[in-house]
């Protein structure tokens, strides 16, 4: 009996096994199909495209189990699913004509339009036709429920971007029209509402436009930003809620040639790079483009280069510049706003090698084994060929690699002593080399920094600060022919030492090292009896020097533009503002308005200053923080304020032509 029940539970077994294993390869060969047959990107003839999207839109076909992100302009077809994420929307141009509005969390499966068929199952949606627009919402039962909206709204476009090359409130017109104009929706005064959510909370409305009932349209100033916008009437909405962005253009920062700098051409196909600050595109910018000007005059009237550049790359290789004097910039626009970057001069200049220069690790510099080590350069030129060679100090070769990138890393790095170079090579030929740089890897770890620590400010008034540079011991020190370094640089990679004592103590005084007030990087390294660097602390860094001026009154009263009419007001002018943590006094000055002398300027040590004897005139006042050494700090902002006997009284009236 035992025998048997065993043999059944062995039979299950066997049968959930392969029931498992049949799901298994089936699940594998559909997950296969959709990255292989031409299924997963639909079939038969295209039910229409993606016009606008706003951040994260997927799609999903109908045999298909993958979700993908779409794409401007991308095509779609019958029984494509469409799903938007929160805060995200997509605006879809269908075959016939119809627009597609999908607000945030929606989805809907793609169908013939014409009776209303496409299958809604969550969200809100917008068919938009030449007979006027449908708004279709989903609840939670699963119904949809489709409402014919009197109004349509025109401008701006569903999903639009305007662009500006402001931060200013700029004027926006939004237009809309009737879709029937005997209904009574005609004869109803409007009100546009815009706001920055879609729930249109009061809080989140900026703008409210009250217009008459044969108005179409009205103008509201907007800073750049997202918005939503819609006509109301009698406190219900006659439209969809429309979505726009107002996208402020700025111009790229450029990196390289600037300044009058000599670039250098390389090769016969004489290629140049331009470097410049990079743009992180996202989703939502890509119909700003963004252009390399080269000319050979400041005015940019004889330009010898006109080429389109990928913001995002931060750098970019334009061929066939002949030697000579050159003015580039980079040109950004998009729609009809556009800015320019600051021109920069160059000279070209022919030459057969290239800038390269390591990076990481830095010369000398000691690291802990255990850690993969990643080596790093830049090079000047983005088509080389790099070999990474990497020795022993007696010049034995530990590594060798040919490869196109700019790093490469050692994973699993020996304890010893070693020295790394980089060479450059442009078809086969040699074009720049790097000098030897040395480092160590050593067991245990590292020397642990203690005073000052990371970002230490060490601030002082009147006499400068007394400290000791502190960290771990070492058990490495017991040898007399070890001892500790600490070295003291304006940059982390320290090219350039400032200051450095040597010393068996873990501790020394700032007096050894005799630096000026100032931001300082610094290190600890134990060096063995040929100076060779052993063991080292990670980079610390520190600020000495006095204390820093003392920050400006963060509010003041009364407010700029304010008028004192000394006949109508009982009390006197008077000015106040916030008092300062650590301020011994202030500085008030007054001076007339487009004057630059002052009339006025007291020290005070309250928050209150009087103007009764100020005679009637227009004025700007600031207040200055006074600290215990009597520095003045960074002036308050300007304000103004007026005073004045009131408008003079008008001339008596004559009530007869006799003199009474």
């Amino acid at each position: 009996m035992e025998e048997s029940t065993a043999t059944r539970w062995d039979y299950k077994f066997v049968v959930v096994s392969l029931v498992c294993a049949i799901g298994a390869v089936a699940g594998s060969y559909m997950l296969w199909r959709d990255f292989n047959e031409s299924g997963a990107t639909g079939q038969g003839a295209p039910m229409g495209k993606v016009e606008h999207r706003e951040s994260k839109v997927r799609r999903k076909t109908k045999s298909s189990y993958i979700w993908s992100n779409v794409q401007i302009n991308e095509s779609l077809y019958r029984k494509d699913s469409i799903q938007t994420a929160e805060g995200s929307a997509a605006a879809i141009r269908l075959k016939d004509g119809t627009l597609l509005e999908m607000g945030e969390n929606s989805l809907v499966v793609l169908d013939e339009v014409g009776d209303l068929s496409l299958n809604f199952l969550r969200g809100q949606m917008v068919l938009r036709k030449t007979t006027g627009d449908t708004r279709v919402s989903v609840g939670r039962d699963g119904q949809a429920k489709i409402e014919e909206l009197p109004i349509r709204l025109v401008k701006p476009r569903p999903l639009g971007r305007i662009f500006t090359s402001s931060l200013k409130p700029m004027d926006v017109r939004f237009e809309w029209e009737l879709r029937d104009r005997d209904s009574s929706v005609a004869t109803q005064s409007y009100r546009v509402e815009v706001s920055t959510e879609p729930e249109f909370r009061p809080g989140a409305i900026k703008q409210l436009e009250s217009v008459a009932s044969d108005a179409r349209s009205a103008s509201v100033k907007l800073p750049p930003g997202r918005y939503y916008w819609r006509v109301v009437s009698n406190g219900h909405s006659l439209t969809e809620t429309g979505q726009f962005k107002i996208v402020s253009i700025e111009p790229i920062k450029t990196a390289w040639p600037n300044a009058g700098q000599k670039a250098l051409s390389i090769g016969s196909e004489r290629s140049l790079q331009f470097r410049w600050a990079s743009v992180s595109q996202s989703e939502n910018d890509e119909t700003i483009e963004h252009f390399i000007e080269v000319s050979r005059d400041a005015q940019f009237s004889d330009l010898v280069r006109n080429e389109k550049i990928a913001a995002a790359a931060g750098a970019a290789n334009i061929k066939g510049l002949d030697p000579g004097k050159y003015y580039w910039r980079v040109r950004t626009g998009a729609g009809d706003a556009g800015v320019f970057s600051r021109p920069q001069a160059f000279v070209v200049e022919q030459a057969q090698s290239i800038d390269l220069a390591l990076s990481a690790p830095l010369n000398e510099q000691a690291l802990a084994r255990g850690k993969p080590v990643r080596f790093n350069w830049s090079s000047s030129a983005l088509d080389a060929e790099y070999q990474w060679d990497f020795e022993t100090l007696q010049g034995k070769s530990v590594f060798s690699r040919r490869l196109r990138s700019s790093s490469i890393e050692w994973k699993n790095p020996n304890p010893g002593f070693f020295r790394w170079k980089v060479s450059a090579f442009t078809a086969s030929q040699k074009i720049a080399e790097t000098q030897w740089r040395t480092l160590s890897v050593f067991e245990g770890d590292p020397i642990d920094l203690g005073f000052p620590s990371r970002g230490q400010k060490i601030n002082y008034w009147e006499k400068p600060a007394e400290f000791e540079f502190e960290w771990s011991d070492d058990e490495l020190l017991s040898s007399k022919s070890h001892a500790y370094v600490v070295e003291l640089a304006r940059d982390i990679d320290f090219k350039e030492i400032s200051s450095s004592v040597r010393t068996s103590a873990n501790r020394v005084s700032h007096r050894e090292l005799q630096f000026t007030p100032g931001s300082y990087f610094w290190r600890v390294r134990i060096v063995d009896a040929e100076n060779r660097t052993v063991k080292a602390s990670e980079v610390g860094s520190f600020d000495y020097g006095p204390f820093p001026t003392l920050r400006a009154p963060a509010s003041a009263q009364p407010d700029s533009g304010t008028v004192f009419n000394l006949l109508e007001q009982e009390t006197e002018p008077t000015l106040t503002w916030a008092a300062v943590e650590g301020a011994l006094g202030y500085e008030v000055t007054l001076t007339k308005a487009r004057e630059q002398t002052a009339v006025l300027k007291k020290v005070t040590q309250e928050t209150t200053l009087s103007l009764k004897s100020l005679e009637p005139g227009h004025y700007a006042w600031t207040v200055r923080t006074i600290d215990r050494v009597q520095r003045r700090g960074e002036p308050m902002i300007v304000h103004s304020l007026v005073i004045t006997h009131g408008d003079p009284l008008p001339a008596p009236e004559a009530l007869s032509p006799e003199v009474q």
